[in-house]
């Protein structure tokens, strides 16, 4: 599996400054506010950056243009 659980003690988030905003950087808040990623955390990485691996990048790598190449094509087909 590419993506695992969240196991919210293996993050060490920053206090967030706004209670309208999330702690995820993906699972927002009602209000988005733009920072930079060592605002996220004190080292800059959000979640568990060891448990990545080439294979894991490669195979998200390749997902990501499967789908990305059939979106392209069914938006190419819709307006030809």
């Amino acid at each position: 599996e590419l993506v695992g659980t969240v196991d919210e003690e293996s993050a060490d988030p920053l206090d967030e400054a706004y209670s309208w905003c999330g702690q995820d950087l993906l699972d927002g808040g009602s209000l988005g506010v733009y920072r930079e990623f060592e605002e996220y955390s004190a080292s800059g990485a959000i979640g568990e950056p060891e448990l990545a691996s080439a294979d894991k990048g490669e195979d998200i790598y390749n997902a990501i243009s499967k789908e990305l190449g059939a979106l392209l094509v069914a938006i190419y087909e819709h307006n030809a």
